[in-house]
C-alpha cells in the first residue's frame, strides 16, 4: 500500500519537530567568505650606530719652555729713545750726513715737505714701509712732496741697489754715513720716517701711517 503525502508529510513533521503545516526552518545562512588582508612587509630597523669613543685627554707638555719675559732694560732703552725721537717734534730737522747717494739726490734746503725714510733693508718691516713711502711720493710729487731715503749702514751699496730695484723704489736714497743722521735724529726702530717743512720737524713715526690728511695739511 502506497502512503498518503498527508501521511508523509506528517512523518516528517514528527522526525524534524515541526508541524505538518509550519514550513521547515532554514538554515542559518552561511557568512560571506572574506578575503586575507594582505600584509605589508615592514622594513627593518636601521642598525644602530655604535658610540664614539670619548676623546682622550692632551698630555699636558711635561716640560713646558717658559715665554722669555721682556727684558726691563732694553724696555726702557726704547722708551727713552721714542721719548727722545718725539722731542724732535717742532724743532729744527738735523743736517743730512751720507756717504754716497745710491740713486737720485735730495736735500732740506728747499723749504718744502719732505719725508726723510730710515730703513735698514734686512729689517722684516722694510718692504711694507719703503713701499708706502714710494706710494707717497708717486702719488703727491707732483704737489711738491719731496721723499729722501737713508739706507742703514749695516748693508753695503750693492746690496741696497738690489733691493731698491727688488722694491720698485724710485725716490732718492743714499747710505747713512756710519749711522751718523740716523743717531741725529734719534730714530727708535730700524725703520722710520720724519716729515720736515721749511726746516722743522711737524711728524714723526712709521712711513706706512702718513695719510692724505696729513699731508695736505703741510704740502
Amino acid at each position: 500500500m502506497i502512503p498518503r503525502p498527508t501521511t508523509l508529510l506528517a512523518l516528517l513533521a514528527l522526525v524534524s519537530g515541526c508541524s505538518p503545516t509550519e514550513p521547515p526552518a532554514e538554515l542559518p545562512a552561511k557568512p560571506p567568505a572574506t578575503e586575507p588582508v594582505p600584509t605589508v612587509p615592514t622594513a627593518p630597523a636601521p642598525p644602530t650606530a655604535a658610540p664614539e669613543p670619548a676623546p682622550e685627554p692632551a698630555e699636558a707638555d711635561p716640560d713646558p719652555v717658559p715665554e722669555a719675559a721682556p727684558d726691563p732694560a732694553a724696555t726702557a732703552a726704547r722708551a727713552r729713545l721714542l721719548q727722545a725721537e718725539l722731542s724732535l717734534l717742532g724743532g729744527p730737522a738735523p743736517a743730512l750726513t751720507v756717504d754716497a747717494w745710491i740713486q737720485g739726490r735730495g736735500d732740506l734746503t728747499s723749504g718744502k715737505a719732505t719725508l726723510v725714510v730710515f730703513f735698514a733693508t734686512e729689517a722684516p718691516d722694510a718692504p711694507p714701509a719703503v713701499g708706502a713711502a714710494e706710494a707717497l711720493w708717486r702719488r703727491a710729487r707732483s704737489r711738491g712732496l719731496h721723499v729722501v731715503g737713508l739706507a742703514s749702514p749695516s748693508t753695503s751699496r750693492e746690496a741696497v741697489t738690489a733691493w731698491l730695484r727688488t722694491e720698485a723704489v724710485t725716490f732718492p736714497v743714499a747710505l747713512d754715513s756710519n749711522g751718523r743722521t740716523a743717531e741725529a735724529w734719534r730714530r727708535s726702530s730700524p725703520v722710520s720716517a720724519a716729515l720736515v717743512k721749511e726746516g722743522r720737524v711737524v711728524w714723526t713715526g712709521n712711513p706706512a701711517r702718513v695719510t692724505d690728511e696729513l699731508l695736505a695739511r703741510h704740502l
